[in-house]
């Protein structure tokens, strides 16, 4: 997944520049495309780089936990760690729900879930709203 995002990533830092090119300002058309696919990924790095700065904080506290002896300072840390942990888990799952193909006849993403039906309780596929 993360192999995935890295390359999300790059993909919206080239259409950035690409935006600014005059040449593709004079395309119309290729600018719109180029449009699109920015702001297609745009919500996806956002919640990225979130991810990824989340990771670099737990590293850090984890870093504090490991030289620090002042016993207040080391219940701060934990007590920080454990928030920090539980955002990184939260923003993963956004993640993942973002990662989810979009229906491409209506632009809106899929998502399962269980219905009842005669037979019983049946997983089915509907467009997140």
């Amino acid at each position: 997944m993360l192999e995935k995002l890295e390359e999300f990533e790059k993909k919206y830092e080239e259409l950035t520049d690409q935006l600014s090119d005059p040449q593709l300002l004079a395309d119309q058309q290729r600018y719109a495309k180029a449009a699109k696919q920015h702001r297609d990924l745009e919500e996806i790095v956002a919640k990225y780089r979130e991810f990824k700065a989340l990771e670099q904080g737990i590293k850090d506290t984890r870093e504090l936990l490991d030289a620090e002896d002042d016993p207040e300072m080391l219940g701060m840390a934990r007590a920080e760690l454990i928030d920090l942990e539980a955002r990184r888990d939260h923003v993963e799952e956004d993640l993942k729900l973002l990662l989810v193909p979009k229906d491409p006849t209506t632009k809106r993403t899929l998502y399962w879930k269980s219905v009842p039906g005669p037979e019983g309780t049946r997983p089915r596929c509907l467009p997140r709203r």
